[in-house]
């Protein structure tokens, strides 16, 4: 067991050593915008930060019903929820409205935030819930124009999932059933659509 004196130095080394490492971080990037211009320092910071892409994934109620795609892409786990790339000057709302629109031709009301996070390397997902509109309801499974859906459908949130359900998208309908109810808890349970919860 390291004595308590010489443990106390260590720490008081290790934040000097941090504490000059930011110093030397923030010269650096100030030299840099001094001396290399605006646009040459873009450059040097974007080939030197971390690069990823952006997804959105959507779950889509209506009632304790949830919106399921087949993708014709995925042979094995065909099924899946509303999920698609952030296009460049999109907001996340945006994107999400657009995939919704483009793959079922569905509306949907106003999203509620569940989570965020690196599923894969580079590639990055935010991830809301949010209720179909009642004037979209009645709309006819129909695959997409481009082939990459082949039908889609309402499920069962509970107990009604397909077996062909990519396996980590089973954890976030869950969580997703759990934050609606409280969502609603929340309101005193107010009626359950979207055009409800788009007023607000």
């Amino acid at each position: 067991m390291p004595h308590p004196k010489f443990g106390g130095a260590r720490e008081r080394l290790g934040s000097w050593i941090g504490q000059f490492g930011q110093q030397c971080r923030r010269w650096l990037v100030g030299m840099m915008g001094r001396y290399m211009g605006r646009r040459l320092m873009q450059r040097v910071m974007w080939w030197t930060q971390a690069k990823f892409v952006m997804a959105i994934v959507a779950i889509v109620f209506w009632d304790e019903r949830v919106l399921l795609l087949e993708h014709s892409y995925r042979p094995r786990y065909p099924w899946g929820l509303p999920t698609g790339w952030i296009r460049y000057g999109e907001s996340l709302e945006q994107a999400v409205r657009r995939e919704v629109l483009e793959e079922c031709g569905l509306n949907v009301g106003v999203l509620q935030w569940i989570d965020a996070g690196f599923p894969a390397r580079r590639h990055f997902e935010c991830i809301f819930w949010t209720e179909v509109l009642g004037s979209s309801q009645s709309k006819d499974s129909e695959p997409s124009g481009d082939g990459e859906i082949t039908s889609w459908g309402w499920f069962d949130g509970k107990d009604g999932l397909p077996d062909r359900l990519l396996p980590t998208q089973r954890p976030l309908i869950r969580r997703a059933i759990v934050e609606r109810q409280r969502f609603y808890q929340m309101l005193g349970n107010a009626q359950r659509d979207g055009g409800a919860i788009e007023d607000r």
